[in-house]
């Protein structure tokens, strides 16, 4: 059930609204990433108050994800929930896979968080990968809620770099559809590729990431969660020890 706090901000679980096989062999991957492609919903974006972003660190022999999903209220940053899941991998790493080697973990974590964010930040690609269906897209449709890709590195070519300055952009394009942007954060620093998942579009996916990005080239949602994320990493590492 979905509720409304005093803050007129949405409590309740998230639910994953599809059922997926996580485990399906690489050929078939591919050929779920292009059916469920066609359920992803582009449109605006508004301004969020409530911001997520989940980060998923490795063991050494990267068998073992650590997962971190850390929600934020805007304008402040304060964090306001923060949530964790670990376990095994089972999935090995392939370029434009990644929802297969994160995606389970990430649903894990996901359907801990008790409060709604009006938008959940990826560090992977959303619509801007080579069918349409990167990491933020997918759990986007599971979950049906906006989700935007924020990556550091991209699947999809950008022809130029963006300017030099905070908010220049250039685009990243297959053919001729604009799929994403190379987003300068910060001056003089290298851009972070950003593009829509789920329940957003372009315009709206910059506009969050440079809403969240403060002295840092990556937005704070996500920073944080990668710092509890490590952090859980290294707890587990000292109980094996």
């Amino acid at each position: 059930m979905i509720g409304i706090s005093s803050d007129g901000e949405s409590f309740g679980r998230l639910r994953q609204q599809l059922s997926f096989d996580w485990s399906v062999p690489p050929a078939r991957a591919v050929l779920a990433q292009r059916d469920h492609a066609e359920r992803v919903v582009l449109c605006p974006l508004s301004p969020p108050r409530l911001v997520a972003a989940i980060d998923i660190a490795y063991s050494e022999n990267g068998k073992v994800g650590y997962a971190a999903a850390v929600v934020m209220r805007l304008p402040k940053f304060k964090i306001v929930q923060t949530q964790t899941a670990q376990g095994a991998t089972g999935y090995p790493y392939r370029p434009g896979l990644l929802a297969f080697r994160e995606g389970r973990l990430t649903a894990s974590v996901l359907k801990k968080l008790t409060c709604r964010p009006d938008v959940v930040l990826l560090d992977g690609a959303g619509v801007a990968h080579p069918r349409r269906f990167g990491l933020a897209s997918h759990l986007g449709v599971l979950f049906d809620i906006a989700t935007v890709g924020c990556a550091k590195s991209s699947l999809v070519p950008h022809s130029e770099e963006p300017g030099p300055n905070r908010g220049d952009f250039s685009p990243l394009m297959l053919k001729t559809e604009v799929l994403g942007a190379a987003l300068r954060t910060r001056p003089g620093v290298k851009p972070v590729f950003v593009s829509p998942g789920h329940r957003a579009d372009l315009t709206g996916a910059i506009d969050v990431v440079l809403a969240t990005t403060t002295r840092y080239r990556l937005p704070e949602p996500i920073r944080q969660a990668h710092r509890l994320a490590n952090e859980l990493r290294a707890e587990g590492i000292r109980r094996r020890d």
